[in-house]
């Protein structure tokens, strides 16, 4: 091989059952290995469905049947996650002849030597020769798509006052015993927050009640807010751009991974009893001075971005770098 080392568009196959999450965490990586992708919906019917994650396929889903989803021509590399679609891996690798690198993302609870590469979460126990440990979770967000964000046209009819604090809601009370009683704690810790910054804006997702939605409302009037009502386009990126500070509710490693990889000083909002494994993790990030827990007092902190993304594509790039000629490069 030449010195100069020849590069190629990277083909990459996503593949899930259609749950959002999985989708998002697959294309982030594949977006970040710059790979031309192609996406497979694979949803394995009765009584298939019930073998995975080990298999066997249905039938028809072999590579060699006319209706199958996974024909040939194979892909250099497949990014999977969800269950039903981790037995796939194995079958792919042996028709493509043992030359598309495959990557599952999360703990298959099964036999880890089904794919290449598997990613966990740092607090995830799995650990093999084969996985690969991050402690926030991969997503489709970078600078390029915040500086896009920031750009973009607000929501918000106002000025916002500084520091503007973005609030990423969650469900903060969904697994509380008695509900009224949790809101309220949450409802005065907000009050607080308020009190110490310019101007708030929120943006709620799908799983937040509309009690929760009406207290915030009740609290921060006659205060300079903005919060999202759920219609039209879901602000959520325009939030995490525009604040000087971040705040989320601890109930989502996928949202406090996102607010994360903005670099700006980022709080959790303590959840109702917030899963135990989720805490331990926040725990270790605040530890290492990259997040705080909210307690009475907002701050500034120096912090910087973390990417789970970039230290995902990274690896895989190196691994398929050993056995794999030309050489690919991540964004």
């Amino acid at each position: 091989m030449s010195e100069q080392t020849t590069k190629k568009t990277l083909h990459a196959w996503v593949l899930t059952d259609g749950k959002i999450g999985d989708r998002v965490q697959c294309l982030g990586i594949a977006q970040q290995l710059n790979a031309q992708i192609t996406e497979k919906v694979l949803q394995p019917s009765w009584p298939w469905v019930w073998l995975m994650p080990q298999g066997p396929l249905p039938p028809q889903h072999y590579p060699g049947h006319v209706n199958s989803p996974i024909q040939g021509p194979f892909p250099d590399i497949v990014i999977a996650s969800g269950r039903r679609v981790y037995g796939y891996l194995p079958v792919i690798k042996k028709a493509s002849q043992q030359q598309c690198f495959t990557v599952y993302l999360k703990d298959p609870k099964c036999n880890v030597n089904y794919a290449d590469l598997i990613w966990v979460p740092w607090h995830d126990r799995l650990r093999s020769n084969n996985t690969f440990v991050t402690a926030t979770t991969p997503h489709t967000i970078n600078h390029h798509t915040l500086e896009h964000a920031k750009q973009a046209p607000q929501p918000w009819r106002h000025d916002l006052t500084s520091p503007t604090l973005g609030i990423v809601l969650g469900d903060p009370i969904g697994r509380a015993h008695h509900q009224t009683n949790a809101l309220n704690v949450f409802i005065e810790k907000i009050k607080k927050i308020q009190q110490q910054v310019g101007s708030c804006i929120i943006v709620q997702s799908r799983r937040t009640p509309q009690k929760v939605i009406d207290a915030l409302h009740q609290a921060l009037a006659g205060s300079n807010y903005w919060l999202w009502s759920g219609q039209g386009d879901n602000p959520y990126l325009k939030v995490l751009a525009h604040a000087d500070i971040l705040m989320v509710t601890a109930d989502s490693h996928n949202m406090i991974s996102e607010a994360l990889v903005t670099g700006k000083p980022t709080y959790t909002l303590d959840a109702v009893h917030t899963n135990p494994k989720l805490k331990k993790l926040i725990r270790r990030l605040e530890e290492e001075g990259k997040i705080r827990f909210f307690n009475e007092k907002i701050d500034f902190f120096n912090t910087a971005p973390i990417n789970a993304t970039e230290e995902i594509a990274k690896h895989i790039q190196q691994l398929m770098q050993k056995n794999m000629e030309p050489q690919y490069t991540a964004d």
